[in-house]
């Protein structure tokens, strides 16, 4: 009777003492272990002591915040796909390629197009080009033809890169250009004056010892030798008895004069022989004289004779053969009188020697050949 009386008492499995005949309504609302579907919906029977739990920590669709911290409410069942495809806060990486680290979903758009190193952007020069950025310095520093380069040639100008070629073959002051005076030399255009007033061996210049002449830079040793205003000793060779070559010729006493007449001096076709009949159509026929008289015209360059020293008798003549100095020889022969041989080159020193004897005796073969 015990057992099936409805006001017994009756113990349930979760611990709670009841009467027997509210045991039924007990499991169903009030017993934690009775069984009961998940009020989220996912489906899940669960004891009702682990309910709680259950909601909080295991049901798929309870309510969780992103871990990352972009905002999002989602069910927990929806985390994985979330962290994948939608959250603005994972990370993903640069399109581009440049392998940079930490990049956020919603950061992506601004880094590829303001920050990331492998965008492409137009060169700031507008020289029409687009450029890695992470080359734009070397674009810029190399090949942009809109960059203003300092002259390779130093001659400290910038100009734009486009221009350079024509710059360094046209305007810059260090260009090098071949010397105008035609000596074959290459000379920075800036030192062109310089060149030409100076080294350029085509430049003419005065006579730096005093003659007078003028003659080209590249000739000056050349004529160093045969300057009138050089200084030398007699044959002797002694220091004491230095004068300029100049000196050591006179006139000769025996000087040509020829006569042409009066209308053949102003007939500018007549041809007589002598440089003389030049010089008379030059300078005119003095006022005065008949058409038909005569003019008596000295050459213009008249003949010499050596000038001895008085202390050793020798003249500028046996120095060059001494010297073995073939210009100044030549130069001093040329200049001679061929009528007067005995002031000239038969001259005899107080040694009973001529300049052909030193010559040969100095070994200077040339020289003797030219005595000869």
């Amino acid at each position: 009777m015990a057992r099936e009386c409805r006001k017994r008492m009756v113990t349930c499995v979760c611990g709670m003492e009841m009467v027997a005949e509210t045991q039924p309504q007990h499991e169903v609302e009030d017993c934690v272990y009775t069984w009961t579907r998940c009020s989220y919906g996912c489906g899940a029977q669960v004891q009702k002591y682990l309910l709680e739990d259950h909601l909080t920590n295991h049901c798929p669709k309870r309510e969780v915040p992103c871990d990352l911290g972009c905002g999002v409410i989602m069910w927990a069942e929806e985390t994985s796909s979330h962290y994948v495809d939608d959250c603005l806060h994972r990370e993903v990486a640069c399109s581009l390629g440049c392998g940079e680290r930490g990049i956020m979903a919603k950061e992506l758009e601004t880094h590829e197009r303001d920050e990331c190193l492998n965008r492409v952007v137009p060169c700031p020069l507008e020289c029409e080009h687009t450029v890695v950025f992470s080359k734009l310095q070397e674009h810029l520093r190399f090949y942009c033809p809109n960059a203003k380069v300092p002259c390779p040639l130093g001659c400290g100008t910038k100009v734009l890169r486009a221009e350079l070629p024509r710059h360094e073959a046209d305007l810059c002051v260090r260009r090098q250009v071949l010397c105008v005076a035609g000596c074959g030399m290459w000379v920075t255009h800036n030192r062109l004056d310089v060149h030409s007033r100076e080294t350029c061996p085509l430049g003419v210049i005065r006579c730096p010892f005093g003659c007078g002449e003028l003659l080209r830079r590249g000739n000056l040793a050349d004529h160093e030798h045969i300057c009138t205003c050089r200084v030398i000793p007699c044959g002797g060779c002694f220091d004491g008895c230095q004068r300029q070559v100049r000196s050591w010729l006179i006139d000769s006493p025996r000087q040509e004069s020829i006569s042409v007449t009066t209308a053949e001096a102003t007939d500018s076709g007549t041809v007589v022989g002598s440089a003389a009949v030049t010089v008379a159509v030059a300078v005119g026929v003095p006022s005065g004289l008949p058409p038909d008289g005569e003019l008596s015209i000295v050459h213009a360059h008249p003949k010499k004779v050596l000038v001895y020293c008085e202390s050793h008798l020798e003249t500028a003549l046996t120095f060059a053969a001494v010297r073995g100095d073939l210009p100044l020889l030549v130069s001093i022969l040329d200049q001679l009188d061929s009528r007067v041989p005995e002031r000239g080159i038969d001259f005899v020193t107080q040694n009973g020697s001529t300049a052909l004897i030193y010559a040969c005796r100095e070994g200077h073969l040339r020289l003797s050949l030219i005595h000869i």
